[in-house]
């Protein structure tokens, strides 16, 4: 079961994604601003798909991508651009910052099976990632464990 942030001002849309996430088998969190999203990304307990509506009011200019890039932590989603304006349109700055940010771009007006794909692909790529972070925890017990004698269980 995925888990997803909607970030977006626009109630009506929030409560049409949360339906049609829901009915899909998702768990939605939603978040009206910016500010309320960055503080449900910090306190997830797990790691989120976020579909990410970049026309936030007061987060001109790519704030809540440079928010997200600021904090290393916060890498451990998967953020889903969900935007009206094709990417070319955004100043350079903010293309990079998605680039850098953003899985992919769902443009508005969309498709719910585009956007339920792009939900879908986010949920693999954190699969992959978790799948990763565990081989490099395999990985390191391994390196620990080789440079220590095997724990003793008798006691004598």
């Amino acid at each position: 079961m995925t888990h997803v942030l909607m970030v977006g001002d626009d109630d009506d849309l929030r409560c049409v994604i949360r339906m049609v996430l829901e009915d899909a088998g998702h768990t939605m969190l939603e978040a009206p601003d910016g500010t309320r999203a960055v503080d449900l990304l910090r306190t997830a307990a797990r790691p989120l798909v976020v579909l990410l509506d970049l026309a936030l009011p007061r987060a001109g200019d790519g704030a809540i991508l440079r928010a997200i890039q600021a904090e290393p932590a916060l890498a451990r989603h998967c953020y889903v651009a969900v935007t009206a304006l094709a990417p070319s349109r955004f100043k350079p700055q903010v293309r990079t910052l998605m680039a850098a940010v953003c899985a992919e771009v769902v443009a508005k007006p969309f498709d719910i099976d585009d956007l339920l794909a792009a939900v879908q692909r986010a949920d693999q790529q954190l699969a992959a990632q978790s799948d990763r972070l565990v081989g490099q925890g395999v990985q390191l017990d391994r390196a620990l464990g080789a440079g220590f004698p095997p724990a003793s269980t008798s006691h004598g």
